[in-house]
Protein backbone atom coordinates (compact mmCIF):
# COMPACT_ATOMS: atom_id res chain seq x y z
CA UNK A 1 0.00 0.00 0.00
CA UNK A 2 1.30 3.45 -0.96
CA UNK A 3 1.35 6.09 1.75
CA UNK A 4 1.12 9.62 0.37
CA UNK A 5 2.43 12.74 2.08
CA UNK A 6 1.55 16.28 1.06
CA UNK A 7 3.79 19.36 1.00
CA UNK A 8 2.17 22.77 0.44
CA UNK A 9 4.23 25.78 -0.56
CA UNK A 10 3.78 29.39 0.41
CA UNK A 11 2.27 31.93 -1.97
CA UNK A 12 -0.20 34.11 -0.03
CA UNK A 13 -3.67 34.31 -1.64
CA UNK A 14 -2.66 31.79 -4.26
CA UNK A 15 -3.29 29.28 -1.49
CA UNK A 16 -6.78 28.88 -2.95
CA UNK A 17 -5.02 26.77 -5.59
CA UNK A 18 -4.10 24.34 -2.78
CA UNK A 19 -7.73 24.19 -1.73
CA UNK A 20 -8.92 23.31 -5.22
CA UNK A 21 -6.37 20.50 -5.43
CA UNK A 22 -7.41 19.20 -2.01
CA UNK A 23 -11.06 19.23 -3.09
CA UNK A 24 -10.14 17.03 -6.05
CA UNK A 25 -8.14 14.68 -3.83
CA UNK A 26 -11.13 14.35 -1.52
CA UNK A 27 -13.43 13.52 -4.43
CA UNK A 28 -11.00 10.83 -5.56
CA UNK A 29 -10.63 9.50 -1.99
CA UNK A 30 -6.88 10.17 -2.09
CA UNK A 31 -5.64 10.20 1.50
CA UNK A 32 -2.46 11.71 2.90
CA UNK A 33 -0.67 10.30 5.91
CA UNK A 34 1.51 13.34 6.69
CA UNK A 35 1.72 17.04 5.87
CA UNK A 36 4.24 19.84 5.72
CA UNK A 37 3.93 23.47 4.71
CA UNK A 38 5.41 26.93 4.61
CA UNK A 39 3.51 30.20 5.02
CA UNK A 40 -0.06 29.89 3.69
CA UNK A 41 0.76 26.25 2.95
CA UNK A 42 1.26 25.62 6.66
CA UNK A 43 -2.11 27.19 7.50
CA UNK A 44 -4.00 25.18 4.88
CA UNK A 45 -2.17 21.96 5.80
CA UNK A 46 -2.88 22.46 9.51
CA UNK A 47 -6.53 23.26 8.85
CA UNK A 48 -7.02 20.32 6.49
CA UNK A 49 -5.23 17.88 8.79
CA UNK A 50 -7.50 19.14 11.60
CA UNK A 51 -10.60 18.15 9.63
CA UNK A 52 -11.60 21.45 8.01
CA UNK A 53 -12.65 20.73 4.43
CA UNK A 54 -11.26 22.66 1.43
CA UNK A 55 -14.65 24.25 0.75
CA UNK A 56 -15.00 25.29 4.39
CA UNK A 57 -11.56 26.87 4.25
CA UNK A 58 -12.38 28.67 1.01
CA UNK A 59 -15.51 30.09 2.61
CA UNK A 60 -13.45 31.38 5.55
CA UNK A 61 -10.79 32.94 3.31
CA UNK A 62 -13.47 34.69 1.25
CA UNK A 63 -15.36 36.04 4.26
CA UNK A 64 -15.32 39.70 5.22
CA UNK A 65 -14.85 38.61 8.83
CA UNK A 66 -11.41 37.18 8.02
CA UNK A 67 -10.28 40.55 6.70
CA UNK A 68 -11.12 42.02 10.09
CA UNK A 69 -8.53 39.64 11.59
CA UNK A 70 -5.80 41.46 9.68
CA UNK A 71 -5.23 44.81 11.33
CA UNK A 72 -3.06 47.77 10.36
CA UNK A 73 -0.09 48.01 12.70
CA UNK A 74 2.15 50.91 11.58
CA UNK A 75 4.27 51.49 14.67
CA UNK A 76 5.24 48.04 15.95
CA UNK A 77 7.89 46.64 13.57
CA UNK A 78 5.33 45.41 11.08
CA UNK A 79 2.67 46.95 8.90
CA UNK A 80 0.07 44.32 9.80
CA UNK A 81 -0.87 42.02 12.66
CA UNK A 82 -3.27 39.09 13.08
CA UNK A 83 -6.04 39.24 15.67
CA UNK A 84 -5.79 35.70 17.03
CA UNK A 85 -8.78 36.27 19.34
CA UNK A 86 -11.20 36.39 16.41
CA UNK A 87 -13.45 33.27 16.50
CA UNK A 88 -12.79 32.71 12.80
CA UNK A 89 -9.18 31.78 13.58
CA UNK A 90 -10.46 29.02 15.86
CA UNK A 91 -12.80 27.88 13.10
CA UNK A 92 -9.92 27.70 10.63
CA UNK A 93 -7.47 26.10 13.07
CA UNK A 94 -9.62 24.21 15.60
CA UNK A 95 -6.90 22.02 17.16
CA UNK A 96 -4.65 23.86 19.59
CA UNK A 97 -1.52 21.68 19.58
CA UNK A 98 0.24 20.21 16.55
CA UNK A 99 0.80 16.95 18.41
CA UNK A 100 -2.99 16.57 18.86
CA UNK A 101 -3.63 16.65 15.11
CA UNK A 102 -4.41 13.06 14.01
CA UNK A 103 -1.65 12.86 11.39
CA UNK A 104 1.93 14.17 11.41
CA UNK A 105 2.23 17.85 10.52
CA UNK A 106 5.42 19.87 10.06
CA UNK A 107 5.34 23.66 10.03
CA UNK A 108 8.36 25.31 8.44
CA UNK A 109 9.64 28.54 10.00
CA UNK A 110 12.87 30.49 9.84
CA UNK A 111 14.58 31.35 13.11
CA UNK A 112 15.88 34.84 12.40
CA UNK A 113 17.88 35.01 15.62
CA UNK A 114 19.80 31.76 15.15
CA UNK A 115 19.73 31.75 11.33
CA UNK A 116 18.21 28.29 10.92
CA UNK A 117 15.17 26.59 9.45
CA UNK A 118 12.97 24.67 11.88
CA UNK A 119 10.26 22.11 11.11
CA UNK A 120 7.93 22.13 14.10
CA UNK A 121 5.92 18.97 14.78
CA UNK A 122 4.91 20.08 18.27
CA UNK A 123 3.62 23.32 19.71
CA UNK A 124 0.87 25.91 19.37
CA UNK A 125 -0.77 25.61 15.94
CA UNK A 126 -2.00 29.20 15.60
CA UNK A 127 1.23 30.85 16.73
CA UNK A 128 3.43 28.64 14.57
CA UNK A 129 1.22 29.08 11.51
CA UNK A 130 1.37 32.84 11.99
CA UNK A 131 5.14 32.63 12.42
CA UNK A 132 5.45 30.57 9.24
CA UNK A 133 3.50 33.31 7.43
CA UNK A 134 5.33 36.30 9.00
CA UNK A 135 6.65 37.85 5.81
CA UNK A 136 8.74 40.91 6.57
CA UNK A 137 8.13 43.85 6.42
CA UNK A 138 4.40 43.11 6.44
CA UNK A 139 4.57 41.24 9.76
CA UNK A 140 7.05 41.42 12.58
CA UNK A 141 8.92 38.28 13.71
CA UNK A 142 7.00 36.17 16.19
CA UNK A 143 8.71 35.44 19.52
CA UNK A 144 8.40 31.76 20.42
CA UNK A 145 10.54 29.75 22.85
CA UNK A 146 13.32 32.38 22.92
CA UNK A 147 13.40 32.46 19.14
CA UNK A 148 12.40 35.09 16.60
CA UNK A 149 10.47 33.31 13.87
CA UNK A 150 9.76 34.44 10.32
CA UNK A 151 8.09 33.13 7.18
CA UNK A 152 9.52 29.68 6.45
CA UNK A 153 9.02 30.28 2.74
CA UNK A 154 11.76 32.90 2.76
CA UNK A 155 14.36 30.14 2.57
CA UNK A 156 12.39 26.94 2.01
CA UNK A 157 9.09 27.35 0.24
CA UNK A 158 8.59 23.63 -0.46
CA UNK A 159 9.62 21.99 2.85
CA UNK A 160 9.83 18.32 1.90
CA UNK A 161 12.72 17.60 4.30
CA UNK A 162 10.65 16.33 7.27
CA UNK A 163 8.76 13.97 4.96
CA UNK A 164 11.84 12.26 3.56
CA UNK A 165 13.04 8.78 4.56
CA UNK A 166 9.65 7.86 5.99
CA UNK A 167 8.37 5.60 3.21
CA UNK A 168 6.06 8.28 1.81
CA UNK A 169 5.31 9.05 -1.79
CA UNK A 170 5.52 12.84 -1.65
CA UNK A 171 3.18 15.16 -3.51
CA UNK A 172 4.18 18.84 -3.55
CA UNK A 173 2.04 21.76 -4.65
CA UNK A 174 4.02 24.85 -5.68
CA UNK A 175 2.37 28.29 -5.84
CA UNK A 176 5.48 30.06 -7.14
CA UNK A 177 6.45 28.44 -10.45
CA UNK A 178 9.72 29.84 -11.74
CA UNK A 179 10.47 31.28 -15.12
CA UNK A 180 13.06 29.48 -17.16
CA UNK A 181 16.51 30.74 -16.29
CA UNK A 182 18.16 32.73 -19.05
CA UNK A 183 21.80 33.67 -19.46
CA UNK A 184 22.41 37.33 -18.61
CA UNK A 185 24.40 38.80 -21.49
CA UNK A 186 24.95 42.22 -19.94
CA UNK A 187 26.45 42.87 -16.52
CA UNK A 188 23.74 44.20 -14.23
CA UNK A 189 24.69 44.79 -10.56
CA UNK A 190 21.05 44.69 -9.45
CA UNK A 191 20.53 41.28 -11.01
CA UNK A 192 23.77 40.10 -9.44
CA UNK A 193 22.57 41.08 -5.97
CA UNK A 194 19.21 39.43 -6.57
CA UNK A 195 20.97 36.27 -7.71
CA UNK A 196 23.01 36.11 -4.53
CA UNK A 197 20.00 36.80 -2.30
CA UNK A 198 17.88 34.09 -3.87
CA UNK A 199 20.65 31.52 -4.35
CA UNK A 200 19.75 29.54 -1.22
CA UNK A 201 16.04 29.83 -1.98
CA UNK A 202 16.54 28.41 -5.48
CA UNK A 203 18.79 25.64 -4.18
CA UNK A 204 16.11 24.57 -1.69
CA UNK A 205 13.44 24.60 -4.40
CA UNK A 206 15.64 22.50 -6.69
CA UNK A 207 16.24 20.06 -3.84
CA UNK A 208 12.53 19.81 -3.08
CA UNK A 209 11.54 19.17 -6.70
CA UNK A 210 14.26 16.53 -7.02
CA UNK A 211 12.94 14.70 -3.94
CA UNK A 212 9.25 14.99 -4.83
CA UNK A 213 7.39 12.14 -6.47
CA UNK A 214 4.45 14.20 -7.69
CA UNK A 215 5.08 17.90 -8.40
CA UNK A 216 2.03 20.02 -9.18
CA UNK A 217 2.14 23.61 -10.39
CA UNK A 218 1.29 25.66 -13.47
CA UNK A 219 2.72 28.74 -15.12
CA UNK A 220 -0.78 30.18 -15.06
CA UNK A 221 -0.21 30.94 -11.37
CA UNK A 222 2.26 33.66 -12.38
CA UNK A 223 -0.66 35.50 -13.96
CA UNK A 224 -2.51 35.70 -10.63
CA UNK A 225 -2.07 38.17 -7.79
CA UNK A 226 -0.70 37.11 -4.42
CA UNK A 227 -1.87 39.86 -2.08
CA UNK A 228 -5.56 40.25 -2.80
CA UNK A 229 -8.69 38.36 -1.83
CA UNK A 230 -10.05 38.76 -5.37
CA UNK A 231 -9.90 35.78 -7.68
CA UNK A 232 -9.97 33.03 -5.04
CA UNK A 233 -12.66 31.07 -6.87
CA UNK A 234 -10.61 31.09 -10.08
CA UNK A 235 -7.52 29.89 -8.21
CA UNK A 236 -9.59 27.14 -6.58
CA UNK A 237 -10.76 25.94 -10.01
CA UNK A 238 -7.21 26.08 -11.36
CA UNK A 239 -5.93 23.94 -8.47
CA UNK A 240 -8.71 21.42 -9.02
CA UNK A 241 -7.88 21.19 -12.72
CA UNK A 242 -4.14 20.81 -12.27
CA UNK A 243 -4.59 18.13 -9.61
CA UNK A 244 -6.90 16.21 -11.94
CA UNK A 245 -4.17 16.25 -14.60
CA UNK A 246 -1.99 14.19 -12.24
CA UNK A 247 -4.56 11.58 -11.22
CA UNK A 248 -2.60 8.73 -12.83
CA UNK A 249 0.36 9.48 -10.54
CA UNK A 250 -1.77 8.42 -7.56
CA UNK A 251 -2.74 5.05 -8.97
Amino acid sequence: MINFALCLSGGAARGAFHLGALAFFDEQNIKFEAFSGSSIGSIIAASYASGVSPLEQLKIFKSKELRKCIKFNPYLNGLLKIDTTNPLIKELLPIHKIEDIPKPLYICVYDYKNKELIYYDKGDVVNLCIASSALIPLFKPLKFENRKLLDGGLLNNIPVEPLLNKNYKICALDLLPRKERTLQKNYNPINLVKKRIFKTWHQNIDYAIKHTDIYITTNKLRETKMFTFDGLDELFKLGYKEASNHINSFR
